[in-house]
């Protein structure tokens, strides 16, 4: 519908929609065009050259000699660049506003006979210049376009005043663009002068509200981070042992509309699940920050079986103490409960991470029934358990030098040196001690070996004891956490030969940089306690003191050492 005369309008022939009682062409949305272009919606019109030709062909005379009467006292201007009639004498169109050169643009004069929809202008007569002037002298002016004629319609004596001052511009796209932001701000400046009193006034009337009551403290108000523009950014984590996330730019809070780098990382034995609060589900992800929305990560176990726990028995048991051992099928933690009945009330852990587990128990009693359970844990929390099994220990151990006796308690001086990082030094770190006693060790295994200066074999196997006593994964130079201690004893007692011997064979054999201890050369005690006929000598006593393998040669290499260990710890009593 036409929106100024609410008719309904049609398209014609060549698809142009003109309003049959003003004549207004419109676009699809109801708007009308002065153009060819519509300045509401940008809507261009094709037809535009087809109906501008149709609105010549109305206005041009039906007879012919058109050509001859082309001298009317006034003129009008077809503009070049819109084909819109310019006001005559216009210098500029008033429709897109193109400047007519001096000698531009075509002017004609209205035909004498002019059809009923020309306009007539008369002229008339003027007293003392003569007769009217005849009808083919009056200059006729050719119908405008529609849309200049819209516009030209109600103008008042001002107005016309003021168009014939500013030759005929077009300022209705101007006042139609400025109109509604005039008013707006005309608005603005009501609103915010009301607003703002009416805030000021109601924190007034709060705060003598708030302290008027006697004893009654204003309460501080607590500032907005960054005045108001900036605001705390800080995404949440379930669960929150689950992981991290990580943004950039780093920061605490930012302003809204801020582009943002989320980076969810997550914790050991957890993966990054999902977002809930931003539409992309990548641990990795670009977001554009808004004080309102609320970012969460979900993350979610990786590993959700617990280990199976195989091969649970018991290696070794004495009077006082016995060894467990068991298999995982994953690295786990483990830990035995243990007790005299079922309700146990003891518990050792081992805190490592493996798949072998070997558990000491250590101050039993003798000839008792204890009762055990064994479980393990992995990394990520999943923790399975055997049933209760159980073991008896030894009634009584003697004392003595074979296997399975408990190995004779003995005190010896170290031997000392001055070569750096020795344990035979005082000054070292790995120092073991001016006095040491074999039962100070009680609770880790022992590799005791004896040996004489006048034994080529004895110094022969020194660098694979030397090698195994700083081995990480056994003796770790005597540490309180290895599992092995070293400890060797001249049975001989001489210091002066274990000097000399140490100076002669360092190139061949290194020095004696491990645990020595001295025997009394008279007094002999380690040969009587050990019934030493043979050197070199090892002996390997269990946690509980208990001789579990004696070896009456040379060891070849230090994986024959380790062998030997590692069969006696593992093997069965």
């Amino acid at each position: 519908m036409c929106p100024k005369c609410l008719v309904v309008v049609d398209e014609d022939d060549i698809g142009e929609r003109v309003c049959p009682r003003c004549k207004s062409r419109l676009c699809p949305n109801a708007h009308i065009v002065e153009a060819r272009i519509c300045i509401w919606c940008g809507w261009e019109d094709p037809n535009y050259y087809l109906w501008q030709k149709r609105q010549r062909e109305i206005a041009r005379p039906s007879h012919g000699g058109q050509s001859a009467e082309y001298h009317a006292a006034k003129s009008s201007r077809i503009c070049p660049k819109c084909g819109v009639d310019a006001e005559p004498g216009a210098r500029r169109c008033a429709n897109c506003g193109w400047l007519f050169p001096p000698a531009s643009g075509m002017e004609r004069t209205a035909p004498a006979e002019a059809p009923s929809s020309v306009v007539r202008h008369k002229t008339s007569s003027v007293p003392g210049l003569g007769a009217e002037v005849p009808p083919e002298r009056q200059a006729v002016s050719v119908p405008r376009s529609p849309m200049l004629a819209e516009v030209g319609t109600g103008r008042s004596k001002w107005r016309d005043h003021w168009h014939d001052q500013w030759r005929g511009r077009d300022f209705s796209s101007l006042r139609r663009l400025f109109r509604p932001v005039g008013a707006g701000l005309v608005v603005l400046c009501v609103l915010v002068p009301l607003v703002w009193g009416l805030y000021l006034g109601g924190k007034y009337v709060a705060q003598r509200i708030g302290g008027g009551s006697e004893g009654s403290q204003p309460v501080p108000e607590q500032p907005v981070v960054g005045g108001g523009k900036v605001y705390p950014f800080s995404p949440n984590v379930v669960p929150p042992d689950g992981g991290t996330v990580r943004w950039s730019p780093e920061g605490n809070a930012f302003e809204p509309g801020t582009r943002l780098v989320l980076f969810a990382e997550p914790a050991e034995c957890y993966v990054f699940d999902r977002w809930e609060g931003i539409a992309s589900q990548s641990a990795e992800v670009t977001i554009d920050f808004e004080p309102q929305n609320t970012v969460t990560a979900y993350f979610r176990l990786e590993d959700k079986v617990p280990p199976v726990i195989t091969g649970v028995r018991v290696t070794r048991y004495s009077d006082v103490g016995a060894t467990i051992v068991w298999r995982t099928d994953e690295p786990a933690r483990g830990r035995v409960r243990y007790g005299l009945t079922s309700e146990y009330g003891m518990a050792v852990e081992d805190k490592r991470l493996a798949t072998d587990h070997v558990v000491n128990l250590t101050g039993l009693s003798p000839g008792k029934t204890y009762y055990f359970e064994v479980s393990s844990q992995d990394k990520c929390g999943n923790e399975s358990t055997v049933p209760t099994e159980r073991f008896t220990t030894l009634s009584f151990v003697a004392v003595g030098y074979s296997v399975g006796e408990r190995a004779p308690d003995f005190t010896l001086p170290s031997y000392k040196d001055n070569y750096p990082d020795s344990p035979n030094n005082p000054r070292s770190p790995y120092y073991i001690g001016d006095q040491v006693t074999l039962s100070q060790f009680r609770g880790k295994w022992v590799f005791l070996n004896l040996w004489s200066t006048f034994c080529a074999a004895c110094l022969g196997e020194f660098p694979h004891i030397r090698e195994f006593y700083e081995d990480r994964d056994w003796a770790n130079r005597n540490s309180p956490n290895a599992e092995y201690v070293v400890l060797t004893v001249c049975i001989d007692g001489r210091v002066d030969r274990i000097v000399n011997l140490e100076e002669k064979y360092k190139y061949q054999v290194g020095l004696f940089t491990f645990p020595m201890l001295v025997d009394d050369t008279e007094k002999k005690t380690l040969t009587e306690l050990y019934r030493i006929i043979y050197v070199p000598t090892s002996v390997i006593i269990d946690p509980d003191g208990i001789i579990r393998a004696v070896k009456r040669e040379q060891f070849k290499g230090v994986e024959e050492l380790i062998d030997l260990v590692r069969s006696v710890s593992s093997s069965s009593q």
